[in-house]
Parts: C-alpha cells; structure tokens; sequence
C-alpha cells in the first residue's frame, strides 16, 4: 500500500513572521498584476502595528510539499461594537487567483472550517472577497454567509503623475515626518496604542519620512497617514488617512493627500490605491477630490454566532 504526501502542511507562527512571510507573498502577486488580490502588502504590515489581526490572532503559514510558503492564513477574534457578539475575521493572503497555489490548496481547507458549525460557534464570522471574485462569494453564499453592505471597501486608485499642485496649508499649519519626531508620544498612540511606533519601525516598507503628518500651530498632529511603497511593482498606497475632529474643514485632508502622492511618486510609485468604507460619504468625497477613482468593491461576508 503506498500513500501520497498532502500537498499543504500548516504551522503556527509569530505575528512578526505572519506580516513578513504575508507581504512577501502578496508582493509576488502583484509584480504580476498591480491590481490583482484583495490586500496590499501595506495593510498586513499596518495590522501588524496597530490591529488585533496580527497582535492577538490565530496564525498559520502554509508550505507545499517542498516547503515553500504559499499562504498565511489568520483568524483574527475582536469585538466591533461594545454590547455586540465577537466576530472572528478569517483571512488568505497569498495568490488567490485562478489557479493560485493558495485558492488551490489552502482555500478549500479554509471553506471546510468555515462549514463546521463548531468553528467560532458564538461569533460572528467573517471573510472579506475581492469584487470580482464570484467564485469565493457563490462558495461562501453556499454555505450560509450574507453579504454585509456596511462593511463594504471602495478600492481607489490613480496613476501617480497625475497629483495637481500640493495646496497651500493654513496659516501656521506646516508638513512634517517622522524623520522629525515629535516631543511626547507618537501621534498614532493615541488610537492605536503605544507600541505602534516601535511595531512600525518592524515593518519592512515602513519609511520615516512615510509617516506624514500635519502639524497645527500648538504643535499637536492636525491630520496625518501613513504611506507604502514597494520598489518591485510600483504601486503606493495610504493607510491610514485622518483629520482630527478640531481641524476638519480646512482643506487639510487634501494637501495631506497630495502630498502623500508627491512624495510617493518621487520615489518611483506610479500607482496610488487607498481603501474606504463605501458607506463614509466624506472618506469618498475626500479621496474623489484628490483625484481618487474607484476600481473595485472589496465586499464582507458574515456568519451570524450558530447555537451549537
């Protein structure tokens, strides 16, 4: 009687190997398409920093028989809403095209936990497909998940020589980076705690002079985002973009983006993308002004909590 060695093998991993490993794959998929797959390679490494995706997760790297790594797969468990079940965001980052090792190999193994009402029985389950992937939909449909609308994303993009003049800032408003550390805490600690700077400065495309804020006249962050970019494909992307309540109004959402877009396509990026909820009229509004066309809909897929 002879056997036949599994295709696949899975492993636990840290969450600093899950963003390494996991950038590193997406990176593949788009050096041959920059618009295919579902996640950039910025957003793994932003959960990484500052999100319980990578921090406080269920994490497996997946080989094929020769051990080479073709997928990172994560279950992330958090609560949206105080008062609310906890959901549980289950994640495939690889190569999830036709015919991708990960759809492949990975995805049906995934589907079949999915189906199991034993798997994450109180929560509410999640899985997040890319607009044009009917396929995974129709499979996730199948086995009893509904599209949820509120979490829908607006994948946005322009070609990055295409960003007007960097507007004029408000009096006694001005551009800084991290390559001019503010005194005190990092401006993201306040929402995403005080190790995001030092997780951050982990994270292979992170760049300090990335890390773009605008500074108001008492010296506190105005608005500010993150930009990524990787030499191989070109592409740049923010995550994330916000004005603070105080200073919204000013224009300032808008030079902070074209300067974000200067500065990316002075280091080679020629496509921009940045993601938004398609229900934040302003985000649309914000990121359509700047020259921001929406090329996809990132839609979510949700298991209510089953009674086991």
């Amino acid at each position: 009687m002879t056997t036949t060695a599994s295709p696949i093998r899975s492993e636990p991993i840290d969450d600093h190997t899950a963003m390494i490993v996991a950038s590193d794959l997406l990176l593949d998929v788009r050096s041959r398409d920059p618009f295919s797959g579902l996640w950039e390679p910025g957003d793994v490494q932003w959960w990484y920093a500052t999100e319980p995706k990578l921090a406080a997760v269920s994490r497996s790297l997946w080989r094929d028989r020769d051990g080479k790594p073709i997928a990172v797969t994560l279950e992330a468990v958090f609560a949206d809403e105080p008062g609310q079940p906890p959901r549980v965001d289950v994640d495939v980052l690889g190569d999830l095209e036709p015919g991708g090792a990960a759809r492949e190999h990975v995805l049906p193994v995934v589907l079949g936990q999915l189906a199991d009402p034993a798997f994450h029985p109180g929560s509410i389950v999640a899985m997040n497909v890319d607009g044009g992937d009917a396929d995974l939909a129709g499979r996730l449909m199948r086995l009893g998940l509904a599209e949820a609308p509120h979490d829908r994303l607006d994948a946005m993009g322009q070609r990055a020589d295409a960003v007007a003049t960097v507007p004029a800032l408000p009096v006694g408003y001005r551009f800084a980076d991290g390559t001019e550390p503010a005194a005190g805490a990092h401006h993201l600690a306040g929402r995403n705690g005080p190790d995001v700077h030092a997780r951050l400065l982990r994270c292979p495309l992170h760049r300090r002079e990335f890390d773009l804020r605008i500074v108001a006249p008492d010296g506190t962050a105005a608005a500010y985002c993150l930009l990524w970019r990787d030499g191989a494909t070109g592409v740049g992307h923010f995550e994330p973009v916000r004005t603070e309540d105080a200073h919204q109004r000013r224009g300032l959402g808008r030079a902070l983006m074209a300067e974000g877009i200067r500065r990316l396509a002075a280091q080679g990026a020629t496509l921009i993308k940045v993601d938004t909820y398609a229900n934040n009229p302003a985000a649309v509004a914000l990121y359509t002004r700047a020259g921001f066309q929406r090329w996809n809909v990132k839609r979510s897929f949700h298991r209510p909590p089953v009674v086991v």
